[in-house]
């Protein structure tokens, strides 16, 4: 899906993290809700591909409890409930045991800030950074999260790190710092929420959550209208390649999944003259039996339709979310920024001259 790591990265990049020991991956998560959604799991999928491109990787995963602390009203109680809720959902997503896992929380560096890291953060490097991605407001409490999450880097020195689009100023700001390491950031569009509109976000309160039984999961996406069930079982088509731990339970999605897909072609061919047509000709010259012929008819040619209707459904339905200014947090628009198209599935934003921020699909 996302074409050769060469292709798109570069030689001479790839070939300094392949001369490396152990390549670091970063994706951090904070402890808001007791579970994830399918937001997480698209980071997932991205970061399950950058590890089998390399031999040896570290992934690290970090909690920021000391951030969910500072931004939620929850007390310390739920947040390490959430904690262990989510650190199971992504042991059980992952196979811990091909590379190195490490599960870490910010709590234990954040408040013990370094001085050295304090004073190489310019001021006017920042307002640079926030002017170069289109937003006006220069308040304190604005830079607060992106310097935390750039002091995570400090500490977790990662090679690459993967998060949503609307970490972009999250990633300019670190790339404003003096480089401490040369970090790679990768981008993952942002899931559409249950109301077709806005971003999947606990604030918005439109997450279809990745917990408890696959059965809740599949009765709450196919009573959402058509359009966003093909773009959430498009997703969900990805996921089921992936290994997981609970395999059964995918076994079982995926046979509920093709016999949702198998209804609502019946349903769109059916009603169409070109399917009579089509079933009327093969009746009387292959097959006598006309249902046998809806059978094979179906089951050769219309998969690949229904796959390509998923496809356009969900890119119309993404380019709709990326046209509304609510859709990324503090008001960034993907639309703003100018990209370039490379080999495979990844774009390339130019902000600045050394910034390398790169945004698959």
């Amino acid at each position: 899906m996302f074409g050769s790591l060469v292709k798109v990265f570069g030689v001479s990049f790839l070939g300094s993290l392949r001369s490396t020991t152990c390549v670091r991956i970063k994706y951090g998560v904070d402890p808001t809700a007791p579970c994830l959604h399918l937001g997480h799991f698209y980071c997932f999928f991205v970061i399950k591909f950058l590890l089998r491109c390399f031999n040896l990787c570290s992934f690290y995963f970090v909690i920021g409890d000391y951030t969910a602390a500072l931004r939620s009203l929850s007390n310390g109680s739920n947040i390490a409930s959430n904690i262990a809720t989510i650190t199971q959902t992504v042991q059980c997503f992952f196979n811990c045991s091909k590379f190195n896992f490490y599960v870490v929380r910010n709590s234990n560096w954040l408040p013990y800030l370094s001085m050295q890291f304090l004073h190489s953060c310019r001021v006017k490097d920042l307002l640079v950074r926030r002017a170069l991605v289109g937003l006006n407001e220069f308040t304190v409490g604005v830079f607060l999260y992106p310097f935390y999450q750039s002091y995570d880097n400090f500490i977790v020195m990662p090679h690459i790190e993967v998060g949503g689009v609307d970490q972009l100023f999250n990633f300019c700001f670190y790339s404003s710092l003096p480089r401490f390491t040369d970090i790679l950031f990768v981008m993952v569009p942002l899931v559409l929420g249950s109301e077709g509109i806005f971003k999947m976000s606990k604030s918005f309160s439109n997450i279809i959550a990745i917990a408890g039984c696959v059965f809740e999961l599949f009765n709450h996406v196919i009573k959402l209208p058509e359009v966003y069930c093909a773009y959430y079982f498009f997703l969900f088509r990805k996921f089921i390649y992936i290994n997981v731990g609970l395999v059964k339970t995918f076994m079982v999605f995926t046979c509920l999944y093709r016999l949702a897909i198998f209804v609502f072609i019946a349903r769109f061919f059916y009603r169409s003259c070109a399917f009579k047509l089509l079933s009327l000709y093969f009746s009387r010259v292959y097959f006598p039996n006309m249902f046998f012929n809806f059978i094979v008819f179906s089951s050769v040619y219309l998969r690949s339709f229904m796959v390509t209707y998923c496809f356009f459904k969900s890119t119309r339905a993404f380019k709709k979310a990326i046209s509304n200014h609510k859709v990324c947090i503090n008001g960034i628009r993907i639309c703003d920024f100018q990209f370039v198209l490379l080999r495979g599935a990844f774009y390339e934003i130019l902000i600045g001259n050394s910034c390398r921020i790169y945004i698959c699909f």
